[in-house]
């Protein structure tokens, strides 16, 4: 469990698989790769569960964004969030976003 545990705070790359995020079938790969033994897709899940990882998707960025205007953007608006009264109202706008890219992942 300590292998499968280290490989997983990492990138899928650095144990040579061509993949940037984990997934269950990944670690069925992994396992099947590194220590020659199948496991069953529920088992990877199992393993994901008892060292405490999530399953989560990953966050989408807009390639275009450069990263110090991110980061900018979010130092500015904390600054503004930790600056506020309590008679402030925050009021926002939220986008749709439309993109080429798959939006849908299993894990």
């Amino acid at each position: 469990m300590k292998k499968i545990d280290k490989a997983l705070s990492s990138s899928p790359r650095n144990t040579g698989l061509n993949f940037s995020n984990w997934t269950g079938q990944l670690i069925v790969l992994f396992v099947k790769n590194k220590f020659n033994k199948t496991i069953a897709l529920g088992t990877a899940y199992n393993i994901l569960h008892r060292l405490n990882y999530s399953k989560t998707r990953p966050k989408k960025t807009d390639k275009r964004v450069k990263k110090k205007t991110l980061e900018n953007f979010w130092s500015e608006l904390n600054g503004l969030l930790e600056s506020k009264d309590e008679d402030t109202v925050i009021v926002y706008k939220d986008e749709a976003i439309i993109t080429s890219e798959p939006t849908i992942s299993s894990v």
